[in-house]
């Protein structure tokens, strides 16, 4: 794999991946609009879809590595990574999750680049790019050709994490290629004479798009689910793209078969009767978690207004979805309308709640500049919206603020009638709500982040914990959220509860790690810069914040110490079977065929050393992988914070060799290629080249000779240390 795929190192990559879509919903005023949505998509589409093939490089990179290992254990009973199966398990384990981990990454590849080109709503780019579809076939063929050929071996061992087999991943293959090979015969088809009044060509072209849309439906759509709660995000847009590309083919169908009603009308009417009112509700619920993400978006910087707006629409599309549902009688409709029924009560309080924050804040300005009118007017509205709150009390905090919006109702109607000073009446209100806002502060104080940790030996146990503390912490967010703007404090407790938040979604992201990515380093990786993602944003969210928050800062600076550390240790084990991979593959088998050239051959081409040159030059992911190492290396030492991964400890004694060895290795390497060229040039009779490459071979040899005295002078520290240890 060139690491040019990600534009830098794999953990900052993942980093940047979820900064990026954080990005795109902070920018939640411009993705309102049909246009807007569509123009954004597709360039956060074409991101994703490099992204996803980049880690679906460093996925390949691992499996061939283990297979190597796999079967040398075979042939020689011995384990050429010991450590390694320590921590991620036995090989065929590993092979098993990581090939249907790359499958994933293909299907979701092929969703974005289908996002990239086709765009959404109907606005399409104005260029296409296939690279990222063709590396998503390319990606799926290679699963299909190791399972037919037997190179994937069922797992043998039990794994906290749930283990997949052959079958599951035929289950998502075998439909992709029955559609590829329906596909192809499409052309043929088309070229017979009268083939659009064919009823046999009608029929399998009906047949086509039918399995087409099926396939989107539930193939694409349920793998990206799946990712999605596995180490992906939730992306509504582009399962609406997948949804409306699904439509589009279902809709195709009909317009076939109805060319000939005699004898298929029938099924014709029954797709248009039962599967297209379902997908346009799919289509709708995507754009309510849509609107929902927005509208959190707004909460979370402070912006009731926007936050509104975007329930409303969500809202709105809830409605659409509703109205389609109970015209069918279908029953996954019938069910799917039961499902959100809940959540749709939710976003009506959410909604209430916000207007009346707006109204709560447009009375205070209106008393500032004694429109007393105004005011009044307002209060009316207050009324009439708290009226509309019902099943608020299931909402835990959410519910003290509904009835803190009642209480300073009947307050600030009272004291109008009192023909009190404007001030005084502010006063007043800004002390109602301070109450639960102190409240709230309370609960968020006894909150002990110092005793959190993940629980390696209990996994299950420690999720539940974190999922229902960050559960509790979710809807007291809200309602901090949900306060009007006026009151002092709101701010400060609304990033402080940010803070621990995202705190506490930072060690939910390491806990997934040993119930997700048990067998996966790959998925290790990714969860693991997620953590370092979430202690990034608590840190943000500490801007601003009073400078007596001393305990929650240290707490948030040593897990972003922490995150980064363990995330570059886990980087380095997964660049490092890269690397073994690349070297025993590709670098040692050229090397010791070019060595049999020149022990053999008594004359050679002119063109054939320059031939070989440029292959060591294009031998790029050697020196990409083995100069990521030592970066890796070097930030280690700087660091120097003792972690503990899945149990082990930092090896530091390992680190240190490796900084001292790893540049040695990289000149030996260079020594090599040129001792290599230089017989070759000097076989083809080109003694001017010849000795240009045995001076750079003098050179880097003499500087692995320096090296290796820093070597040899680590050793005997090391030696005296032992020694010392021993006597004591």
């Amino acid at each position: 794999m060139h690491l040019s795929l990600l534009d830098t190192r794999p953990f900052n990559k993942f980093v940047e991946m979820e900064l990026e879509r954080d990005n795109l919903y902070r920018s939640f005023t411009t993705l309102d609009e049909p246009k807007e949505i569509s123009t954004a998509w597709i360039n956060f589409a074409e991101s994703c879809a490099q992204n996803l093939s980049a880690i679906n490089s460093l996925a390949d990179m691992a499996i061939e590595r283990l297979f190597d290992a796999s079967l040398e254990i075979k042939q020689t009973n011995s384990n050429p990574l010991p450590l390694h199966d320590l921590l991620y398990g036995n090989f065929s384990n590993q092979l098993m999750v990581l090939n249907q981990f790359e499958l994933q990454l293909g299907v979701l590849t092929y969703v974005y680049s289908q996002v990239r080109n086709r765009g959404v709503f109907g606005f399409s780019p104005k260029t296409s790019q296939y690279i990222y579809y063709i590396t998503a076939k390319e990606s799926i063929d290679k699963i299909l050709y190791r399972v037919i050929n037997n190179e994937i071996p069922e797992a043998s061992t039990a794994s906290l994490t749930p283990l997949p087999n052959k079958h599951d991943l035929l289950n998502v293959l075998m439909p992709l290629v029955e559609l590829e090979n329906m596909k192809r015969l499409l052309p043929i088809y088309d070229s017979l004479p009268d083939s659009d009044k064919n009823l046999g060509v009608m029929t399998v072209k009906s047949e086509y798009d039918y399995l087409q849309g099926v396939t989107l439906l539930s193939n694409i759509i349920d793998v990206s689910k799946k990712a999605a709660q596995d180490f992906w995000w939730a992306d509504p847009i582009s399962e609406l793209s997948i949804l409306n590309h699904a439509k589009e083919h279902f809709e195709s169908t009909i317009e076939i078969l109805n060319k000939n009603p005699e004898t298929q009308g029938s099924r014709a009417i029954t797709i248009q009767g039962e599967f297209l009112p379902i997908v346009d509700a799919h289509s709708s619920l995507s754009l309510v978690q849509h609107f929902k993400l927005l509208a959190n978006a707004a909460l979370e910087s402070g912006d009731l207004e926007h936050a509104s707006e975007y329930y409303s629409r969500a809202l709105s599309e809830y409605k659409k979805a509703a109205d389609l549902l109970e015209k069918t009688e279908n029953l996954e409709g019938q069910k799917l309308h039961k499902e959100f029924l809940q959540e749709e009560s939710e976003l009506k309080i959410l909604h209430i709640l916000t207007k009346l924050g707006l109204k709560y804040s447009s009375i205070v300005t209106n008393l500032y500049e004694q429109k007393v009118e105004d005011a009044l007017k307002a209060c009316v509205d207050v009324e009439k919206l708290l009226g509309d709150i019902e099943g608020a009390a299931s909402l835990p905090y959410i519910y003290g603020v509904s009835v803190a919006y009642s209480s300073a109702s009947s307050i600030i109607n009272e004291l109008l009638e009192q023909d009190l000073a404007h001030l005084s009446i502010i006063d007043r209100l800004v002390s109602q709500f301070s109450f639960p806002l102190k409240a709230m502060g309370s609960a968020l104080s006894e909150i002990q982040l110092s005793f959190l940790k993940v629980d390696d030996n209990n996994p299950r146990a420690s999720f539940k914990e974190l999922q229902g503390l960050d559960d509790k912490l979710s809807h007291l967010e809200k309602a901090i959220e949900l306060l009007p703007s006026f009151i002092p404090e709101r701010d400060n407790q609304r990033k402080k509860i940010h803070a621990i938040r995202y705190f506490v979604k930072s060690l939910i992201s390491e806990n997934k790690v040993y119930l997700f990515a048990d067998n996966n380093i790959v998925l290790d990786l990714i969860l693991r810069s997620r953590a370092h993602y979430f202690a990034k944003k608590a840190d943000q969210s500490m801007t601003g914040i009073k400078k007596q928050e001393k305990e929650l800062r240290n707490l948030i600076n040593e897990r972003m110490i922490e995150t980064k550390t363990v995330g570059i240790v886990t980087e380095s084990s997964l660049v490092t079977l890269g690397l073994q991979s690349t070297y025993k593959n590709l670098v040692r088998k050229f090397i010791e065929e070019m060595i049999g050239v020149t022990i053999e051959s008594q004359t050679l081409p002119d063109f054939f050393a320059e031939s070989v040159q440029t292959q060591f030059t294009e031998m790029t992911e050697f020196h990409e992988l083995l100069d990521l190492i030592l970066l890796d290396t070097k930030e280690l030492i700087a660091t120097s914070k003792n972690v503990s991964i899945k149990g082990n400890e930092i090896n530091w004694d390992f680190v240190k060799r490796r900084n001292i060895f790893g540049p040695a290795i990289k000149k030996m390497y260079e020594a090599t290629q040129g001792i290599i060229l230089g017989e070759l040039y000097a076989i083809a009779k080109k003694p001017s080249k010849a000795i240009s490459n045995y001076t750079k071979a003098s050179k880097n040899f003499y500087e692995v000779s320096e090296m290796l005295g820093g070597i040899a002078e680590y050793l005997w520290i090391l030696k005296e240390e032992i020694k010392h240890y021993l006597l004591e």
